[in-house]
């Protein structure tokens, strides 16, 4: 194998960290399209109690809003978090 030159070594070099941080953007990208994904599937689920919540049972409304709640504050400090961390 013949040897390289320093110009060659420094190109690739420099060739590997713009690939390097092509990888990088690319991952964060589809990071924040899976939590969008994510916010979008737990608004669906929260909706869904929305409707149990319209039933006469007081238990079973309480219960459903007290999930929601639940759902919204879990799921709203992980995104918060998780966007923070792909910025």
């Amino acid at each position: 194998m013949p040897s390289l030159q320093p110009a060659q070594i420094q190109a690739k070099a420099d060739r590997f960290q713009v690939l390097g941080r092509q990888v990088i953007e690319a991952n964060k990208a589809i990071g924040l399209i899976s939590l969008n994904a994510f916010e979008s599937g737990v608004q669906e689920l929260i909706d869904m109690h929305k409707v149990a919540e319209a039933y006469e049972n007081e238990w079973l409304s309480k219960m459903t809003q007290a999930h929601a709640a639940l759902m919204t504050d879990l799921s709203g400090t992980y995104v918060k978090a998780a966007r923070e961390i792909l910025k």
